[in-house]
C-alpha cells in the first residue's frame, strides 16, 4: 500500500467521521420525527385572560375565538357553556366543566380554560381524555402549574409522574 493509498483512505475516514452526526441528526428515530416535533411544540400561548362577562363576550366575537377548540362546538353547547359561567372578583368561579368533557381531549381543553387563565384546573377535572402526545403534555402543563401554585418543590415530581404515565389523582384515607 503506498502513501498515496494511506492518505486517502485517512481523508476518508475523517471525512466519515465528521459526516456521522450530520446522518444521525437526519436519521428517523424509532419514536419518529413527529412525535418528537409534537412534543416540542410549545402549547398556545394565550393574550389576554377573561374575567368578566363582557370580556367573555367580547372573546366570543374575537378572531381568538374563531382559531380556539371552543368554536368547533355547536351553537347550542356554547350557549350552554356561556350560561354556566360566574366570575366574581375579576376572575372565573364556576363552570360547567361537563359540557366541554365530552368533546374535547386534554389539550383542546386546556386551550378554552386557558381563556380564563384556569389551565392547572385540567389536573383536577375527572374523565380527562389523553389521545395524543399533545394531551399528555397539557397534562403535564396542567399539573406543573398546580404543583408550582402550592409546593414549587412538588413540579418535578409530578412531571415524573406523568411522564412515567402513572399520575393518578390523589386517593382520600378513609379511617375506618
Amino acid at each position: 500500500m503506498g502513501k498515496s493509498t494511506v492518505l486517502g483512505c485517512a481523508v476518508l475516514l475523517l471525512a466519515g467521521i465528521a459526516a456521522a452526526p450530520v446522518v444521525v441528526a437526519d436519521t428517523p428515530s424509532l419514536g419518529g420525527n413527529e412525535a418528537r416535533h409534537a412534543r416540542d411544540a410549545p402549547l398556545p400561548a394565550r393574550r389576554q385572560v377573561v374575567t368578566s362577562q363582557v370580556q367573555w363576550e367580547q372573546w366570543l366575537r374575537s378572531p381568538e375565538h374563531a382559531a380556539s377548540p371552543f368554536a368547533r362546538l355547536d351553537a347550542q353547547r356554547q350557549a350552554a357553556f356561556s350560561h354556566s359561567l360566574v366570575f366574581r372578583d375579576g376572575m372565573l368561579v364556576s363552570y360547567d366543566h361537563d359540557i366541554l368533557l365530552p368533546f374535547f381531549a386534554a389539550a383542546d381543553a386546556y386551550q378554552v380554560l386557558g381563556v380564563f387563565g384556569l389551565e392547572h384546573e385540567l389536573a383536577f377535572l375527572p374523565g380527562v381524555r389523553l389521545e395524543s402526545v399533545a394531551d399528555r403534555d397539557a397534562l403535564h402543563a396542567a399539573s406543573s402549574r398546580l404543583a408550582a401554585r402550592h409546593n414549587p418543590f412538588a413540579v418535578t415530581e409530578i412531571r415524573d409522574a406523568v411522564a412515567a404515565g402513572d399520575w393518578q389523582p390523589a386517593q382520600r384515607w378513609s379511617q375506618d
